[in-house]
């Protein structure tokens, strides 16, 4: 796909635009899973003291735990 001038989008870049979109609009934040396990298969979010698992299962779906 190409913009008006006839250039490639940068890779990522759609994602990007999206990203912003929807902040500047007041929307939810957008975290691409990727780029929050880093290469692991599980988090620790802490939230308000308390201590959660987020995990990817073999499937390849999101289990959250506290």
């Amino acid at each position: 796909m190409t913009d008006d001038k006839g250039a490639e989008p940068r890779s990522g870049a759609h994602d990007m635009d999206r990203e912003t979109s929807e902040a500047a609009t007041g929307g939810p934040r957008v975290i691409d899973s990727a780029g929050l396990f880093a290469g692991q298969n599980e988090v620790i979010i802490v939230h308000n003291g308390g201590r959660y698992r987020l995990r990817i299962t073999r499937q390849d779906k999101l289990i959250l735990n506290k």
